[in-house]
Formats: structure tokens, C-alpha cells, sequence
């Protein structure tokens, strides 16, 4: 099969967002982070999960709100193989979030990109990814390890 059926999409997006929601939810929960809710964006453009202050007012310097753009790719059931896993945001995308969420399915594993990582795609700067790689070891490289789980990232910039 070259690509996953438009239903099967959908189904591992939702998989993917909804881990993030749970895992963010239990963070917070576990950092005592007391007035944040965690949303899926229905009405914000571009952006997948909102992080929001709902009770107090944030200290000077912090957020009232937290905007995540999730992606998640699978190599399990398509004619695609490698080591190597491109996740791609449009520009509006890019534009609204603060970090993307990239889910590798087949690892299990979420990288915590800040937007001011990822890199234009096109010269024309109309896209930006983040590419993971895993190298003939089985270990991420440098590059992929150093967003690999760092969901801290995001709890550092809400209080």
C-alpha cells in the first residue's frame, strides 16, 4: 500500500492529538500547573491543541495561552521504509503555533519542536518541517534526540 486510506489518516491524527491532550493533561497535573486547561482547537486557525489559562492571571513574562500544532506520520502499513520521518507544517500553520507535536507512530515517540526550530522547506519559506532520523544503531541522531519527550519546553512557559 502506498499511503494509509483517508480513513485510517484520520484515525492516527486523532490518536496522535489525543495522546498529546492525556500527556500534557497528566504533565500539568504533575507539575502542580493549578489554572491551565488543555483543548483541542476547534475555533483557533492552524493550530491543532490550545494550552489555556482559565483561572488567575499569568505572572509577568508568561502566557495566557499555548498553541500546538500536532503531525503524526506511520511507516507500518505503506510501501515507505527508512529511517527518516519528515513532518511538515504550511506557513499558516507555522504562523499559529508555538511548537509542533511530531508523533512517530512505529517509535511511539513525540518530538517537542519549538517554531523556532523548524526549517523552511521551500525557499519561498510557503512550508517548514522538522525531519527525525534514527541512525543504523537504533538511536536517534543529535539533532532528532534533542526534541525527542521534551515536554518540559511547553510547562517551562506556562505558570
Amino acid at each position: 500500500m502506498d499511503q494509509l486510506p483517508q480513513n485510517l489518516k484520520a484515525l492516527l491524527q486523532a490518536i496522535a492529538e489525543d495522546s498529546v491532550i492525556l500527556l500534557l493533561s497528566m504533565g500539568m497535573a504533575k507539575a502542580n500547573k493549578r489554572g491551565w486547561k488543555v483543548y483541542r482547537s476547534y475555533t483557533e486557525d492552524s493550530c491543532d491543541i490550545v494550552l489555556r489559562r482559565v483561572h488567575g492571571t499569568p505572572q509577568p513574562g508568561y502566557r495566557k495561552e499555548l498553541r500546538l500544532e500536532v503531525k503524526a506520520r506511520q511507516n507500518v502499513i505503506t510501501a515507505r521504509t527508512g529511517n527518516q520521518m519528515h513532518f511538515q507544517l504550511t506557513k499558516a500553520e507555522y504562523d499559529s503555533c508555538h511548537f509542533l507535536v511530531a508523533y512517530w507512530f512505529d517509535k511511539h515517540a513525540f518530538f517537542v519542536v519549538p517554531r523556532s526550530k523548524l526549517k523552511p522547506s521551500t525557499s519561498r519559506k510557503t512550508h517548514y518541517r522538522f525531519i527525525a532520523n534514527v541512525l543504523k544503531t537504533g538511536e536517534y541522531n543529535d539533532s532528532s534526540r534533542k526534541h525527542l519527550e521534551k515536554w518540559d519546553r511547553v510547562f517551562a512557559l506556562i505558570q
